[in-house]
């Protein structure tokens, strides 16, 4: 499944994404929220993560949502694990220290050059 073919109130059953940002984080009823920015070849979503979740996933994450759910708000998709589903990770970029105080990534490549097979692999696990 890609991001143009999801539809609200659906359950997502397999969703390949690059998370490009992360918001702050919120409480809600007692639970932590972040939205994050995700992407794959065909647009953009948004993504929730709830409570442990937020602190497994980092921006650049190349992730997989199964048995996760959409919903619309505003006009934009967001997809989340649901009360069923979970995340994987799939590819965190590697990285290296730059002049010794901050980090730079050694590899970024595009969604669709990456998951694109790991997805068809995924599918028949």
């Amino acid at each position: 499944m890609e991001v143009s073919g999801l539809e609200a109130n659906k359950p997502i059953p397999l969703l390949g994404l690059e998370i490009i940002s992360k918001q702050d984080i919120k409480e809600w009823n007692g639970n932590r929220v972040c939205s994050c920015i995700a992407t794959d070849a065909s647009g953009e979503c948004i993504l929730s993560l709830w409570n442990d979740e937020i602190d497994r996933f980092e921006e650049g994450d190349f992730i997989v949502i199964r048995n996760g759910w959409c919903k619309e708000y505003n006009g934009i998709m967001q997809v989340s694990s649901g009360k069923f589903g979970r995340i994987e990770l799939i590819k965190r970029p590697k990285k290296i220290k730059d002049d010794g105080r901050s980090y730079k990534s050694i590899e970024y490549m595009r969604l669709n050059w990456y998951l694109r097979p790991t997805i068809s692999k995924i599918r028949f696990r």
